[in-house]
């Protein structure tokens, strides 16, 4: 547990997850597995993360009743090397979401970022603004809310014939990723990973309150955008394919905030008026 200050704010002994501590050299597979390590300063590429979510803590009543995902998201490690097995974990020990723990401002957040050229920028620079509805400059406004299912988080996205009830905008992810079989992905030697196919994309988000939205984006050559600005992190038409396994979820990622403020309402709280969980734009 640590006290957490980000400006003003502050979040007092909650539980927080430190990455590469001595102490615990041990890696449940389910994480080695997977990806790179990302366990120092410089291979993580941050000194630490707040996770944007509409949930109090790290996986909730899920975590706490039962494993019941195919990878565990709390392990415990024997201390005389045996394998890692998952775990129940109790809310009040889960990490927990730092804002929902504030004296005030406590009900939520804000994304605030520019609008991007369409080629892709050296970066982009906005806020993390804290509270809706509770200061002068964190009003919702004539945002529309989009109710999230309460226990998943998530939106349903119509797109073509298909739905994908598990669906979320989410400003960790560094691209759109969804399943289109016309849209080619990228060469392993370009972008891989990546569409490169130039595309405009219409979808309706329907929210749990059965509200519905229309959702429009554009989808660029990644392989050209990546070559033109090389270094470049902020690209609004970057694309990606999701893992077949994901057949239900599509994901408006981090170029869907560019030139919105996006507002995350966390779950048991009033915000502007109107409960969280939800999303808004």
């Amino acid at each position: 547990s640590a006290d957490i200050e980000v400006s003003s704010e502050k979040a007092s002994n909650i539980p927080i997850q430190v990455i590469g501590h001595p102490s615990f050299a041990q890696v449940p597979a389910d994480c080695s597995s997977v990806g790179p390590a990302e366990n120092t300063v410089i291979s993580f590429g941050a000194n630490g993360l707040i996770g944007v979510g509409v949930f109090q803590q790290d996986c909730g009543s899920i975590c706490a009743s039962g494993v019941v995902t195919p990878v565990s998201l709390y392990d415990q490690c024997p201390t005389n090397g045996g394998s890692c097995t998952g775990v129940m974990e109790p809310t009040t020990s889960q990490v927990s979401n730092p804002v929902a723990s504030f004296a005030g401002d406590n009900n939520g957040v804000i994304v605030e970022l520019p609008s991007v050229a369409a080629g892709g920028a050296a970066g982009a620079t906005g806020a993390l603004v804290f509270g809706i509805g509770t200061q002068s400059n964190n009003a919702l406004g004539s945002a529309t809310i989009l109710a999230t299912d309460p226990g998943a988080g998530t939106i349903n996205v119509t797109f073509g014939p298909t739905q994908y009830p598990l669906s979320t905008l989410d400003s960790g992810s560094n691209a759109y990723y969804f399943t289109d079989s016309s849209l080619s992905v990228c060469s392993a030697a370009t972008a891989p990973g990546f569409y490169c196919t130039p595309a405009s994309i219409s979808t309706t988000i329907t929210t749990h309150a059965n509200t519905q939205l229309p959702a429009t984006f554009s989808t660029g050559d990644a392989a050209s955008m990546i070559q033109a600005y090389p270094g470049a992190t902020a690209f609004p038409e970057l694309a990606g394919p999701l893992p077949a396994s994901q057949t239900q979820t599509f994901d408006f990622g981090l170029p869907y905030f560019y030139g919105r403020n996006v507002y995350v309402a966390i779950e048991n709280t009033m915000a502007g008026g109107t409960a969280g969980p939800y999303l808004a734009y």
